[in-house]
């Protein structure tokens, strides 16, 4: 195994290692952002629930904030939680949950960033002030 010039591994062959392998969860075959970009699905909500401990990593990204916070079953509502009391359960495998733009009101919303700074778009900061308020302490 070596380096190529920009610093990722190569296998004997010079292909280069993945850092990660990315699985995509959502609702439905593709997702739509409010910019238009279309991304594919991999997996249902209910498959990744099923393999939520193989990852170390969760992304969760916003969008769609009204609508999901209406209930605390609206996922990723449910698997932002499961994902955080995994790491509660088991402390000695590190696992990362962070989120993108307006992912943080769905964090909020879970109680995981209690004691902690964080931020989220600028339209969306009086929201988000208010989740974190409703924190359960």
């Amino acid at each position: 195994v070596s380096r190529n010039r920009f610093g990722a591994l190569l296998t004997p062959l010079g292909n280069s290692l993945k850092a990660f392998d990315i699985t995509i969860a959502g609702d439905d075959t593709s997702v739509v952002s409010d910019q238009g970009v279309i991304v594919s699905t991999q997996i249902s909500w209910k498959e990744a629930h099923e393999r939520l401990e193989e990852w170390d990593v969760v992304v969760v990204l916003g969008g769609n904030t009204s609508r999901i916070l209406k209930s605390n079953e609206n996922e990723p509502l449910p698997l932002i939680k499961a994902y955080a009391e995994l790491q509660e359960k088991d402390p000695s495998r590190e696992r990362t949950l962070l989120s993108i733009c307006t992912g943080a009101l769905f964090l909020a919303r879970q109680d995981i960033l209690l004691g902690l700074a964080a931020t989220t778009h600028p339209d969306f900061m009086t929201t988000f002030e208010n989740e974190c308020s409703q924190a359960v302490v």
